[in-house]
């Protein structure tokens, strides 16, 4: 989604939220404009009017939770895609061949070109309910009730993570339903140690995963165990390009055209084949969003329980499971 349709959708939902009068007179969302105007530090933009800005306290609530998102983990790896459809359905290959027209018959003998498409049912919601008593709320403090719409934003953003590393974790075991998987072991060099990587078994992944019809791998995810052994490696560290992003989020991006990203426990629960890197590109894996960030009032008056529910729709898939490879330790 780009820039600028992005902040258009987030308005959106920002006014059809804070025009819910039930959102108006939810008493957390009471509370949370009550410590809003007790607030002296500016933490948020604008004021809260004696009247109560609706607007301005529910920009902050999404402003709170969009803050926690960011800082939970990226999805750079993963191709990002919108929709306003039930369904989304995507283009993935086209094959087909050219024929030379001066010489032979003149005729067309050539394959006829055809796309395959992906279809993905957007059946996927993933959201986090937050709530307490009406007096917890009360009493709190806008600090706090600021880290709980955090704690929701990187709820559901680890919960994204966790499940697009499902699906590429399916590719590299062959459990994928989907084209079939290209593995590193076909080339002969399947075992990358946990213990000590070499600069070799990186190249040769890469060189796995370089696929004629989907192209070269651009994303490697590293388990984070394996990643900070990479940096013990001359060449891996002569490959990197120096910025500030690496220092602050482990991030790097190499001279071979590949990023890597540290993945916390990639190696998963299999016993004798631990992934220790994946190596990508922006065929692997999609994620279609059908309804971005929804912020909803939650109340239960028989058990003193009032909040909200944050919620996306958003659904990961797998575009080509040939364009990925696998790098394990066979032990």
């Amino acid at each position: 989604m780009n820039k600028e349709l992005k902040e258009i959708t987030l308005n959106e939902a920002i006014q059809e939220t804070a025009s819910n009068p039930e959102w108006r007179k939810n008493p957390w969302f009471k509370a949370f404009m009550k410590a809003m105007k007790k607030e002296t530090s500016s933490k948020f933009t604008g004021q809260v009017d004696d009247d109560g800005d609706s607007i301005t306290a529910t920009k902050e609530v999404y402003a709170q939770v969009l803050e926690g998102y960011e800082t939970a983990g990226t999805l750079d790896w993963v191709t990002q895609y919108t929709t306003d459809k039930a369904s989304f359905f995507l283009p993935i290959l086209l094959t087909g061949s050219a024929v030379n027209l001066t010489t032979g018959s003149g005729l067309f003998s050539d394959v006829a070109s055809t796309i395959q498409y992906r279809n993905v049912p957007l059946t996927t919601e993933i959201g986090k309910q937050v709530y307490g008593t009406r007096s917890f709320f009360e009493d709190t403090s806008f600090d706090a009730m600021a880290t709980l719409l955090q704690d929701a934003g990187k709820q559901i953003k680890s919960k994204q993570i966790v499940d697009c590393l499902a699906l590429i974790q399916g590719i590299a075991t062959g459990s994928a339903a989907s084209s079939t998987p290209v593995f590193n072991t076909s080339a002969g060099f399947s075992d990358i140690s946990t213990a000590a990587p070499t600069w070799a078994e990186i190249c040769n992944l890469l060189a796995s995963a370089n696929s004629g019809k989907t192209g070269k791998p651009t994303s490697v995810l590293v388990d984070d165990a394996v990643y900070y052994k990479l940096l013990a490696l001359d060449q891996f560290v002569s490959s990197l390009y120096a910025t500030e992003d690496v220092m602050r989020t482990g991030v790097v991006n190499t001279t071979l055209g590949t990023t890597f990203y540290p993945i916390n426990n990639l190696t998963g629960s299999s016993v004798n084949q631990k992934d220790t890197m994946i190596a990508m590109n922006d065929k692997t894996i999609g994620l279609v969003t059908r309804r971005p960030l929804t912020i909803e009032p939650y109340e239960r008056p028989e058990t003193n329980s009032y909040g909200f529910i944050a919620s996306v729709r958003a659904t990961p898939f797998v575009i080509i499971s040939g364009s990925c490879a696998r790098g394990f330790d066979a032990e």
